[in-house]
């Protein structure tokens, strides 16, 4: 049996892919690229309704699932998108279940959140970041899309239980260093936090971590950008001049699109 697109999948590709088309031209991508700030396409993101696809509606998305989730990574590689805050965003989302006001600033307001979790290692590891009554101290290394975002939510020890901490950027105490990447439609920083207000979540961490996010979602998504990106260097039409750098792009896959630092096996996305 062979499994296709329905054909409200279709629709959404088509119209996803169209948007796309009409906003991303070769001189806005390199706008964004070379000045480093894209944020009139993550503005557009959220102004027409693309920010929250393939997130539910009950966490303050657009609805649809993984198939749209990867559908949406996928058309996003194919133009070189800067599409790390976007990204970052839909796999963090899920821990404010039980904070549905953060998730509604985060999705219906556009201030964007990121899972603190490095790219270098899985996203239940033991915490390198402590926390201290209501502040967080510490330092998390290649955390996709953190320069982008202005809430992070953070893994931490409570009485040896593992728990999710948020903390809003626009507090202060949060150190963001970005690092330069092959790629540059994907963003990566290391972040300290320097006595940081936080507060726990309340939220299942390890199911937040391991089943509703990260191993959940950020596998289909990672392998549709490559597959996206693939595609973009095999088709003339979609090549872009500024990125002969991505014909070396296998050098730093595993930074740039682990979000929980696993390679994907780019044959299954296939």
């Amino acid at each position: 049996m062979r499994w296709e697109l329905s054909e409200e999948q279709r629709l959404f590709q088509d119209a996803l892919q169209a948007w796309l088309a009409k906003h991303c031209s070769s001189d806005a991508v390199r706008r964004w690229h070379d000045s480093g700030d894209p944020s009139s396409f993550e503005q557009a993101l959220l102004s027409e309704a693309w920010l929250g696809v393939g997130t539910s509606e009950d966490l303050g998305g657009q609805g649809g699932g993984l198939i749209e989730l990867a559908l949406a990574a996928e058309s996003y590689a194919r133009v070189a998108a800067s599409s790390s805050a976007w990204l970052a965003t839909v796999l963090a989302v899920p821990a404010f279940a039980g904070a549905l006001d953060i998730g509604a600033a985060v999705l219906g307001k556009g201030e964007f959140a990121a899972l603190a979790v490095s790219a270098d290692s899985p996203p239940d590891a033991a915490p390198t970041v402590t926390l201290d009554g209501d502040r967080l101290r510490g330092q998390i290394a290649g955390v996709l899309g953190a320069d982008r975002v202005r809430h992070f939510v953070v893994p931490v020890l409570d009485g040896g239980v593992l728990r999710l901490a948020h903390v809003d950027v626009s507090t202060g105490s949060v150190q963001v260093t970005r690092r330069p990447l092959l790629d540059r439609s994907r963003t990566i920083a290391d972040v300290a936090f320097e006595g940081a207000d936080a507060t726990l979540l309340d939220v299942d961490a390890a199911a937040a971590l391991v089943h509703d996010s990260v191993d959940g979602r950020e596998p289909e998504a990672r392998a549709a950008h490559a597959l996206g990106r693939e595609e973009r260097l095999e088709d003339p039409l979609l090549r872009r001049p500024i990125h002969a750098d991505a014909v070396v792009h296998h050098l730093d896959l595993e930074a740039i699109g682990a979000a929980a630092g696993r390679e994907a096996d780019l044959a299954a996305a296939r």
